[in-house]
Formats: structure tokens, sequence, C-alpha cells
């Protein structure tokens, strides 16, 4: 069995905002959580930090797996990530998704703007409206 290179998840690009104006040099923190065989599976983490214009890069999540034939055949990933900041104080999930099944490297970036002056909380949580483009 040979090492086979997967997606994880596919390039993020996004833009943090604050009432419509960017939020320059902060922390970004994504985590991509996935499930293979039995044993739990380390959480990928990555950090950045925002430009001048409140941009932000998150590449690609790989990962190097060996499947055995029954893997082949009927494994069924479960992959999630969200990407957080802490600005004034707060906690914000400034995105989040999740998907069924591998990505392929001809998927485009997932590009994101989000303003975290739309947060609302849910269960103890400010999860902020985000617009996705591109997908």
């Amino acid at each position: 069995m040979a090492k086979e290179t997967i997606i994880l998840w596919p390039e993020v690009r996004g833009q943090l905002l604050d009432n419509g104006k960017p939020v320059a040099g902060q922390r970004i923190v994504q985590t991509v959580y996935w499930r293979f065989r039995t044993e739990d599976t380390p959480s990928k983490v990555a950090v950045t930090v925002s430009d001048q214009q409140g941009r932000f890069v998150f590449p690609s999540v790989v990962e190097n797996v060996k499947f055995n034939f029954i893997e082949r055949w009927f494994h069924q990933p479960g992959i999630s990530t969200g990407i957080e900041t802490h600005l004034n104080g707060k906690k914000y999930t400034i995105y989040f998704g999740s998907n069924l099944s591998y990505f392929k490297s001809s998927d485009s970036p997932i590009k994101i703007v989000s303003d975290v002056a739309t947060a609302g909380r849910f269960e103890n949580q400010n999860l902020v409206d985000f617009v996705e483009d591109g997908r």
C-alpha cells in the first residue's frame, strides 16, 4: 500500500472586518477536525495574521495516508473546520464548514468575508455571518 496525499480542506482566502473596516494585524486560527479509522486523529491547527486590508490566507490542509483495501472502497470521511479570532476580549467564529468527502486539487479556494459586527450568540459562542464567494 503506497501513501496517498489527500486534501482535507482547500485553501481559504478571507477578509476580516469590524463594522465594514479592515482589521489589520489580527491573529486568526484555523482548526481542521478529521476522523480516520477508530482512533481519534489529532486536529490540524494553523495560525496566521491579517494584513493591512484585513486579508488572510490559510493554505490547503493535506495528509499522507495509507488506505487498506476495505478503506479504499468503504471509507466515509467526516471533515470539519472552524476559523476563529479574539477581538476586544471576545472570541469570534468567523467561518465554519464540514464535508463528507475529500477535496480535489482542482477545487477553487474558499473565499470569505467576515464582519465581527454581524456576530450573533448561539450556545455561548459569537458566530459571525460570513459571505462565501466562489463556491
